[in-house]
């Protein structure tokens, strides 16, 4: 009829049960409605609080075509006949503001720029928040909060966006939510991505933004089903199996979250016979609170003894370092201020290269270097705007790196074979000082050292062969 077909034309985002169950898909209500159950038990059992459940959007009273959408987490809560044991004192179902999210035509959009958007959310964050204070203040428990947020597969993302905007705001958490609040959301799609996204981020606020602190999770669960899509286009209801991915995003209050997760994953699996998978995504954790004994306590301190130390020391010990690498980066400077300068310093290949090699004509002939005969210094030319130049010797490596502009890192690797290191430290300062002499230009932007080998090496030579009663973090035992 005209219903069926105006609904199923309508994809709109956060509908996809109601959808779904009128394309005809067997089994989905089934599974829905474990995890459902399931997720439920983390409600906080508290009769002085009540279960607040976000919808999707309320009917139009002007057209009939725009009816009210179905909510089936709320219908579950509020099933007599239900299995649920959600000790609360009240399960309040709120529909989301008809027309906030939606087109001049009534469909479902994320655009911002849509006619009065702004104007539809502001009186819709206005309306929720009286209808939530009436509904708290008329209630027979004096200062009766909200101790659990279901948001419906069905609830568009501007209502998100509101909901977001509501309690993020100190006052309105404070008069509205309890301190032990559990949040929930469930996506459900034919696709990993579907509404999944935006609801996560919203459910992850609630973690970040509005609890903040400790003990406080926020879990992603994943899952997949086949389902039986009823093909109805050539009248003859062919079924066609899919994958339907549904995710629950939940912000819980508990110490023990992670057992309690791991238990209701389970409990699902072992309920329903179409999950061919079912995961825990991510679980995150909140910001530590600030404790003000700990941080006053200053008399504890804490010695090496206290520390685990058989896997450095075996670590340390078995370090065999071999070379000293020494990264330098220089950049031309001064070329900008005075155009009297921007001949001399202005680089190019040739300049670069005969710099190298100059440089390691006197490093070879200088007291560090057994050596008397320069290496040569090999170029490659054709590698970009720049130029890369390598000089590879005995004891040592030399590769320069031109950008072709105004930088030039050099990549230096000396043998490292003296106890003390400062044959290879002095080295190190003589070529640098060496190569800048020939291009005065240049200056030092930045210099770093780390030693070379194998057997995890992280200290240099020196450090290594220093004894072990010197070591100030090892004890005798």
């Amino acid at each position: 009829d005209d219903d069926d077909e105006s609904d199923g034309g309508d994809n709109t985002t956060g509908a996809e049960e109601t959808v779904v169950e009128e394309h005809g898909i067997e089994g989905n209500e089934g599974t829905m409605d474990i995890i459902l159950e399931e997720y439920f038990k983390f409600i906080p059992k508290n009769p002085a609080t009540i279960v607040l459940v976000i919808c999707g959007r309320s009917g139009d009273l002007n057209d009939e075509s725009k009816t009210q959408q179905s909510c089936r987490t709320l219908e579950l809560l509020q099933d007599e006949d239900n299995d649920i044991d959600v000790n609360v004192g009240e399960v309040f179902g709120l529909q989301s503001c008809f027309g906030v999210g939606e087109d001049e035509v009534g469909i479902t959009t994320d655009n911002k720029f849509v006619e009065n958007a702004d104007a539809r959310l502001y009186a819709c964050e206005r309306d929720v928040k009286r209808i939530l204070e009436d509904r708290l203040l008329s209630s027979d428990d004096d200062g009766q909060k909200i101790g659990a947020i279901i948001i419906d597969p069905t609830m568009p993302y501007a209502m998100g966006q509101i909901l977001a905007r509501l309690f993020e705001n100190w006052k309105n958490r404070d008069m509205l939510l309890a301190d032990d609040i559990t949040v929930m959301a469930i996506s459900v799609g034919d696709d990993k991505q579907s509404s999944s996204s935006w609801r996560s981020n919203l459910v992850n606020r609630f973690r970040t933004e509005i609890i903040a602190y400790s003990p406080v999770f926020k879990a992603e669960i994943a899952f997949e089903q086949n389902v039986n899509i009823i093909n109805n286009k050539n009248n003859n209801n062919d079924k066609d199996n899919e994958i339907q991915y549904i995710d629950v995003h939940i912000v819980i209050q508990n110490e023990h979250t992670f057992s309690h997760l791991q238990k209701t994953l389970t409990a699902i699996q072992t309920r329903t016979n179409n999950l061919h998978a079912a995961n825990m995504k991510e679980v995150l954790g909140g910001s530590p609170r600030y404790d003000h004994n700990l941080h006053l306590d200053r008399t504890k301190s804490f010695t090496p003894e206290q520390y685990a130390q058989t896997l450095p020391y075996d670590q340390w010990k078995m370090q065999r370092p071999l070379e000293r690498q020494t990264i330098v980066q220089l950049e031309v400077v001064g070329v900008d201020k005075m155009m009297v300068k921007v001949r001399s310093s202005k680089l190019s290949k040739r300049k670069i290269k005969v710099a190298l090699e100059r440089t390691m004509v006197m490093a070879s002939s200088s007291s560090f270097e057994s050596s008397v005969v320069a290496p040569n210094v090999h170029d490659f030319t054709n590698v970009g705007e720049g130029c890369l130049l390598i000089c590879i010797w005995s004891s040592g490596s030399a590769i320069v790196v031109w950008d072709g502009r105004k930088h030039i890192d050099i990549n230096l690797t000396i043998n490292d074979d003296d106890d003390d290191g400062t044959t290879a430290e002095k080295y190190v300062d003589m070529f640098e000082a060496k190569f800048i002499e020939q291009l005065p230009s240049l200056k030092r932007t930045l210099r770093d050292e780390q030693p070379r080998g194998y057997g995890r090496v992280v200290n240099f030579l020196k450090d290594v062969r220093v004894d072990d009663s010197d070591l100030l973090w090892k004890t005798n035992s």
